[in-house]
């Protein structure tokens, strides 16, 4: 017998003892002890002895039905749905057994300790790389902290014509981490997807001259004592006009794309540049920085033309070539020689594509001996085609006398029947086919010239009684037919602007002491963009507002020369800043993982809320490396977290921000 099922039986049989009554357990005890020992020795002993020995033996045997519970309900083939007190099949307990025997064998157990060895040398190899190529693998330049792009998309497949509407920007976030407001300037390009990237600029849309007299009857704008514009148009035709000092520009400005093919749209995108214009005297250079881009691909307005599974013949046309310009606005360029094979890949598959869809249109056998133009030709091939008509001529003359005959009346009595629904069938048909064959004969005779004086008599008439509408010119067409409509975060630029990682900052605000805790928690992944470790610290200073409407400097020099005070003129209103005092965070080396939480307290009355603002800047052993301003008037995330704090006194509010 097997070890396993003599084990079940032991088991079985301790279960059944020890719920056997005490009654019949002391009766087999005394049985069995009959058997070896002397009666002398078991009237000696005493009654209370033999029932303690007792209640020890089946206390264990308890212990020993638990402790057989526990071990088939821990194992991995658990056999406890079977209940107590019934006998285990056979087959069962030896599928068991194998299953068991299997799993603790020496192939499996060496499979399983070869896999978890190389699962942890993947790990180690994966640790390895990141580590070497730190700065690479964790900068994929997706930002949803610059701001959001809003734009429309329509694509004309008649005139193969692409129009991009800018709608407009939110939540703008200058290269300044202490700024509040940019002056914001988009350039719309169409680009190929790809390494090998070349732009496709727009169709021009106003001129120089207009441009500069619309920037002529712009309005203007006080702020602060100077007079500055709202907004200024460019000449480029790419590029839309530059928003001053504002965080929603509203542009809602046109931009078309000529020549664009429908199968060319799957492998093209619609590049939104977003630059940041710093203002400068007209000798100077303009200067501008990026802040970001973000990227539509067209293969969302792309489609097939194909309608209802049955494929449309198109008519073909020579190919076009995109005007190209070989320079990106920004960003480097590729290597020639690897543009180059990029650009013939894509012609061959291009050309690839369309020996597919000449293969998949729709093509009728015509005559190939002459052309269509003679008419013996055309003749000659109709007459030696097989007829499509359903029967023969004989066989209709056959059917038409056997319908007619006398026997056939006088059998039916139905004169209805003279002419059968077959025969009637038959006869339409071959009216039908016949009309077809004329008219493809008129067609392929050649039209005789009419007379001038029938050509004069005609056009009259047509003037006379033509009362169609005209034609619409091109630009009042209506604009079809795929539109695509949305908005895009504005992504960063690895190579123009580095990651360092993000920063925790955590707010508390109690107005009973009238009191603001800024916390500086942690850091995560602060690395250089080489990959490397550094020297991070974090500064905090308040800063807060003031307006000044009249120096007292001033008026008393006013008085002195006598001059007279104008009480309706306005005065210009100087904004300054009152700085607070700095306070600065211990320094953390050779870690990317730096935990400061660090908390500084600073005396916040509730009705300056919203003129305090805090700068907050991460600092680097070669200078600052970010920041942001904190406060009412800050950006999105720090205005929202600066919300959350009023709005929750009394609570820690904690918010994380990239370090860029």
């Amino acid at each position: 017998m097997n070890k396993w099922t003599g084990l079940t039986l032991f088991g079985v049989l301790m279960i059944c003892l020890a719920t056997m009554p005490c009654s019949q357990a002391s009766s087999l005890g005394s049985h069995g002890s009959r058997g070896g020992v002397s009666e002398a020795a078991v009237e000696a002993a005493s009654a209370a002895e033999f029932e303690a020995l007792l209640q020890d033996y089946l206390e264990q045997m308890r212990d020993l039905k638990e402790l057989i519970q526990r071990y088939l309900a821990s194992s991995p083939y658990s056999l406890s749905h079977y209940p107590l007190g019934t006998l285990i099949p056979q087959e069962v307990l030896q599928k068991r057994i194998a299953e068991h025997e299997s799993e603790q064998s020496f192939e499996a157990l060496r499979h399983k300790v070869e896999k978890a060895d190389e699962e942890w040398r993947r790990k180690q190899e994966m640790e390895r790389l990141i580590a070497d190529r730190r700065g690479r693998l964790q900068d994929h330049g997706v930002d949803h902290q610059l701001g959001v792009i809003t734009f429309l998309l329509v694509y004309d497949i008649n005139s193969e014509t692409l129009r991009v509407t800018l709608l407009g920007a939110n939540h703008l976030r200058p290269r300044d981490p202490l700024e509040v407001v940019v002056n914001a300037r988009v350039s719309v390009t169409v680009e190929r997807c790809g390494s090998n990237k070349k732009a496709v600029l727009p169709r021009p849309k106003l001129s120089m001259l207009n441009k500069l007299a619309s920037n002529q009857n712009v309005t203007q704008h006080l702020n602060g004592g100077q007079k500055t514009t709202g907004k200024t148009y460019t000449t480029d035709a790419s590029s839309s006009s530059i928003y001053w000092r504002t965080r929603k520009p509203v542009w809602n400005e046109n931009f078309f794309f000529d020549g664009l093919q429908n199968r060319l749209l799957k492998r093209l995108e619609v590049v939104f540049r977003v630059f940041e214009r710093y203002p400068t005297k007209p000798p100077e250079a303009p200067r501008e920085d990026l802040i970001g881009e973000a990227r539509i691909p067209l293969v969302k307005i792309h489609k097939k033309l194909t309608d209802n599974g049955v494929k449309m013949v198109v008519p073909e046309k020579p190919l076009r070539r995109l005007k190209v310009t070989g320079a990106q606005e920004a960003g480097g360029n590729a290597d020639q020689q690897n543009g180059e094979e990029n650009e013939r890949n894509e012609t061959e598959e291009e050309e690839k594509e369309e020996e597919e869809e000449v293969k998949q249109r729709v093509e009728i056998e015509l005559p190939k001996e002459e052309p269509w133009g003679e008419k013996e030709a055309v003749t000659r091939w109709l007459e030696g085609t097989i007829s499509p008509i359903p029967g023969q001529d004989a066989e209709m003359e056959e059917l038409q006398s056997i319908c007619n005959s006398e026997a056939v009346h006088e059998e039916l009595q139905d004169p209805e029947l003279m002419r059968s629904v077959s025969v009637q069938e038959m006869s339409l048909a071959n009216a039908e086919v016949k009309a077809h064959l004329d008219t493809i004969k008129e067609l392929a005779t050649t039209p005789s010239t009419p007379k001038p004086e029938e050509m004069g008599q005609s056009s009259n008439l047509q003037n006379e009684y033509d009362d169609s509408e005209p034609e619409l010119p091109q630009s009042e067409r209506p604009f079809i037919i795929r539109r695509l409509e949305g908005w895009h975060f504005i992504n960063r630029v690895p190579e123009m602007r580095p990651y360092y990682g993000t920063l925790e900052i955590g707010l508390k605000f109690d107005p009973n002491l009238g009191k603001i805790v800024i916390s500086i928690i942690k850091g995560k992944e602060m690395y250089a963009p080489d990959g490397s470790l550094m020297q991070v610290w974090v500064s905090v200073q308040q800063k807060t507002r003031i307006c000044k409407k009249f120096s007292p400097f001033s008026a008393m020099g006013s008085m002195r020369l006598g001059s007279k005070s104008n009480a309706s003129r306005k005065e210009p209103v100087a904004i300054t800043e009152k700085v607070g005092k700095l306070f600065r965070t211990s320094v953390r080396t050779e870690t990317a993982e730096p935990v400061w939480d660090d908390r500084f307290a600073f005396d916040v009355p509730k009705e300056q809320l919203e003129i305090v603002s805090f700068d907050i800047l991460v600092h680097n052993q070669g200078g600052i490396i970010g920041g942001l301003k904190m406060g009412h008037s800050g950006m999105y995330v720090a205005s929202q977290h600066w919300a959350n704090m009023i709005q929750h006194p009394g609570v820690w509010t904690t918010s994380k921000y990239m370090v860029q």
